[in-house]
């Protein structure tokens, strides 16, 4: 889900596969956080070279705050 003005995006990630994401609809400045749904912990993402994201260790599911 990504927002009106293409400033935020949310990616729910069901399972510990990566997925690879077109960030170039979105600001450079970008701020990335993973949150576990199962209970509301947070902890930084990194861009990579190649935005291929990958869930963190340990996490059954994730969502990808982008923005």
């Amino acid at each position: 889900m990504i927002n009106q003005d293409h400033t935020q995006a949310l990616i729910y990630f069901p399972s510990k596969e990566g997925i690879t994401i077109d960030l170039s609809v979105l600001p450079t400045n970008l701020t990335l956080t993973w949150i576990d749904p199962r209970n509301g912990n947070r902890q930084p993402a990194r861009l990579t070279e190649t935005s291929r994201f990958i869930p963190p260790s340990g996490w059954e599911d994730a969502i990808l705050k982008i923005g």
